[in-house]
């Protein structure tokens, strides 16, 4: 369980730091993946550092 839905009133409190327009986006899409925001930048970090060459391509999972 996510730290916001135990505590709801530090949901308020956290760091919004960037632009607002790329706030709004990443929690409007993060609300459409049912993600929290960390989750969501965390994977455009991963999508971003694999694109640069910095990550492996990910692991193939057989069937």
């Amino acid at each position: 369980m996510s730290r916001t839905a135990l505590y709801p009133e530090g949901a308020s409190m956290m760091n919004n730091y960037g632009p607002k327009p790329v706030i709004e986006a990443i929690t409007r899409v993060a609300r459409q993946q049912r993600q929290s925001r960390s989750q969501l930048v965390f994977v455009i970090i991963e999508d971003w550092l694999r694109r640069r060459g910095e990550l492996p391509p990910p692991e193939r999972q057989e069937v």
